[in-house]
Parts: structure tokens; C-alpha cells; sequence
């Protein structure tokens, strides 16, 4: 799970930093807000995701750790903000002409998806 875990999180990391690294992109305010944002929010996943490990340090089954509601909670809220700047950029920028623009987008919400899909299953 760490490994999955930590692979989802890096390729919304990597696909957004493709993004916000495209000359196109810099300068365009909403965009650079909006993957800023999901820049945060990956980070504030990391963290929980930290927590979340040192608490499975502790020998404690995963499916214990993460049926708690405040665990779960933690670690959604902040893939839910990527699911949802993601699909907000993607729409307001289906006819922006910038290379694989919309392809990183799709794979950081899909990325975000699976990651909310693992949780709930380990959490069962």
C-alpha cells in the first residue's frame, strides 16, 4: 500500500509540475492558481500520508487505521481538491492549445480517482 500509495501521489506531483513548467502556462493566472492548489493539496496529502504510516508503525491493521473517520477524512479531503481543480481545468480549457495540457490533467484525476478508490478499499 506505502508504495502504491506513494507512486499515485508522485505522478499527480510530476504531471502537474509538466504542466506549470510549460512556457505556455506561466503568466496565465488561473491556471498557475488553480495547480498551485493542487501542488497544496498533494503536499497536504503527503503529510497525512506520513501520519498515517507512523500510526501503521505501531502495528495497528491498516483496515483499523484507516475505518477511523478523521484518517479517512485526512487523506480524501485533499484528493478531493485535486479531483476538483483538475475537472475545473480541464473544462475551462478544453480548447487551450498547450502541449499535453489536458492529457496531465486527465492522469492527475485519474491518478486522484485510484487514490480515493485504494483508500476506500482498504479501508473495508
Amino acid at each position: 500500500m506505502k508504495a502504491e500509495f506513494i507512486q499515485l501521489i508522485t505522478k499527480i506531483e510530476a504531471c502537474t509540475k509538466d504542466i506549470a513548467t510549460t512556457e505556455q502556462v506561466r503568466g496565465a493566472q488561473n491556471i498557475e492558481s488553480d495547480l498551485g492548489k493542487i501542488i497544496i493539496a498533494s503536499t497536504i496529502f503527503k503529510d497525512q500520508f506520513v501520519k498515517l504510516n507512523a500510526q501503521l508503525a505501531q502495528n495497528e491493521p491498516l483496515h483499523s487505521v484507516l475505518s477511523s473517520s478523521q484518517i479517512r477524512h485526512d487523506l480524501r479531503t485533499p484528493l478531493t481538491a485535486i479531483l476538483g481543480y483538475s475537472e475545473l481545468l480541464i473544462e475551462e480549457n478544453k480548447e487551450v492549445k498547450i502541449d499535453n495540457f489536458v492529457s496531465n490533467l486527465t492522469q492527475i484525476h485519474e491518478t486522484a480517482t485510484q487514490l480515493l478508490l485504494s483508500i476506500d478499499n482498504y479501508a473495508k
